[in-house]
């Protein structure tokens, strides 16, 4: 049997477990985006409108929390 056919497959099984495993990563990375709370904060800047203020929104699926 030649040399490359025993080495050859062992590096195939380790780069498809590297890949697996980052795409595991990247998911869960993901997820823990998808559901941490974020806060929007508009400013009123148009000249043409005389409201001044600032809207505070929430754009999570949880509550989120201003601290300062």
């Amino acid at each position: 049997m030649p040399p490359w056919q025993t080495w050859v497959p062992i590096v195939l099984s380790l780069g498809a477990v590297t890949f697996t495993g980052l795409q595991w990563w990247e998911t869960r990375t993901q997820v823990l985006l998808a559901v941490k709370p974020t806060v929007d904060f508009n400013i009123a800047d148009d000249p043409d409108n005389f409201s001044v203020g600032i809207a505070v929104s929430n754009a999570g699926p949880g509550p989120a929390v201003i601290k300062t």
